[in-house]
């Protein structure tokens, strides 16, 4: 079926229970209309290349896609097929591209497990709770630099968080690039954010301090697991979940070392005291 595809014409048609109803524009060749047995109308267009024809739905008929919008998009893919391009074959593309949420897999996978197991918790966190549920869906390449600033200041409460989040991702993209996910010629989205102050955490004890402590500790029953825990980590610098998986294999107590080897940072020594 021909002719000039109008509004009224969109709106009068009604489907048929037999088959699909296809109209083709007069005015602009290869812009047609569906109509499917279920009632669905969608705008499409249909195109010649290296002598195969092929078909693109432009969106179905509705508040999001008017008659006009329709009309210029086929105008655009028409100009686009008259350059050499194939309008089908990158619509494929663009629906097989990768997503946020195959990002995280991949970075956990290849990148994240090369690191520190709180590394990797942290980063599974970031991905589980910030930019899977916001971004999970939208394909790597689309993601903006307004998409990931419009998270970090829904975090601002948690500038800690916010922060991280931003590193992980800057990271995440700058892989992504590198595994042909992400342009190389566009910046990375999660660069160029202002950063929220973080307030220091802890406090640095003075010697009076660290002489009431090592009191308390003495205090305790001799063999309390958690004195010697805490004492083993003021004396050695090292972290509660370090000191819990410290291991006597991993002590050299000849040369006054003990090799941790997984650490937050990587594989690393400490050098025991008296």
């Amino acid at each position: 079926m021909k002719g000039k595809i109008t509004k009224r014409l969109v709106d009068s048609l009604q489907p048929d229970p037999a088959r699909d109803i296809l109209v083709w524009d007069t005015e602009l060749a290869g812009f047609g209309l569906r109509v499917s047995r279920g009632g669905v109308k969608s705008y499409i267009f249909q195109y010649k290349i290296h002598r195969r024809t092929r078909r693109i739905t432009l969106g179905e008929h509705g508040r999001a896609l008017t008659l006009e919008a329709a009309r210029k998009l086929a105008v655009a893919r028409r100009l686009a097929v008259q350059t050499g391009g194939d309008p089908a074959t990158e619509a494929q593309e663009a629906a097989a591209a990768p997503t946020v949420r195959d990002l995280a897999t991949r970075y956990m996978a290849e990148h994240a497990v090369k690191r520190s197991t709180s590394t990797q918790r942290s980063a599974e966190q970031f991905f589980r709770l910030f930019l899977v549920p916001a971004l999970g869906s939208r394909k790597v390449a689309s993601v903006t630099w307004a998409d990931l600033e419009a998270i970090h200041q829904r975090l601002a409460h948690i500038p800690y968080q916010a922060n991280g989040l931003l590193s992980l991702a800057s990271k995440a993209w700058s892989l992504a690039a590198r595994w042909g996910w992400f342009p190389r010629d566009q910046p990375n989205p999660a660069l160029g954010h202002d950063r929220y102050p973080q307030p220091a955490r802890g406090q640095a004890l003075d010697r009076e301090q660290l002489a009431r402590l090592g009191a308390a500790l003495d205090r305790e029953k001799p063999g309390y697991l958690a004195a010697a825990a805490f004492r083993f980590c003021l004396l050695t610098g090292c972290r509660p979940g370090e000191a819990r998986a410290a291991r006597w294999e991993a002590m050299d107590l000849t040369a006054r070392i003990w090799k941790l080897p997984e650490a937050k940072t990587g594989p690393r020594a400490v050098y025991l005291g008296q």
